[in-house]
């Protein structure tokens, strides 16, 4: 029973502080809203749909740095 009492407990501060942790500041501040919307832009821009694409680029890079790394130590 006390267990259920202390979890009720920090469950309704839970409730009870979750609307003040926005605060709304973003609706205001013309700076934070200039910085998401470029984020926004910037993600849309580098978005990949198809996910073969981004691991076979992701595997080409990785072999190179390898194969470079190999060259290096045998010198």
């Amino acid at each position: 029973m006390k267990v259920f009492k202390v979890v009720l407990f920090l469950g309704l501060i839970v409730i009870a502080t979750t609307p003040s942790v926005k605060a709304n500041i973003a609706d205001f501040d013309e700076v934070w809203q200039k910085r998401a919307q470029k984020a926004t832009e910037t993600a849309q821009k580098a978005y990949e749909p198809n996910p073969h694409h981004v691991a076979n680029d992701l595997n080409k890079k990785t072999h190179k740095i390898q194969n470079s790394r190999k060259i290096s130590m045998q010198t």
